[in-house]
């Protein structure tokens, strides 16, 4: 449903404390006790702490104090848009 949703154009926000789920969107904020830990895709949250799961890579953010990253200003066709349309993201 949440694909059917983004793939219009539509901007939905996600709050979720199960990281699998939070790893099938376009862009995820990760947050610890009100801090904001960091700011990414879900690839290069994976990249950037070198985590084999998203568990272990929130703990690495955790560890580090946080990597904040500015939203991507890029532009780009959200991931669910992009295959809606059959355009490759």
């Amino acid at each position: 449903m949440f694909s059917r949703l983004a793939a219009t154009g539509l901007c939905l926000v996600v709050s979720s404390h199960v990281m699998d789920e939070a790893m099938r969107c376009d862009e995820v904020l990760l947050l610890r006790e009100g801090k904001l830990l960091g700011q990414m895709t879900p690839e290069a949250l994976m990249e950037s702490t070198g985590a084999q799961n998203p568990e272990d890579a929130f703990v690495a953010l955790i560890a580090a104090g946080g990597t904040a990253q500015p939203p991507s200003r890029k532009a780009s066709v959200p991931k669910h848009r992009a295959a809606a349309e059959g355009k490759q993201p």
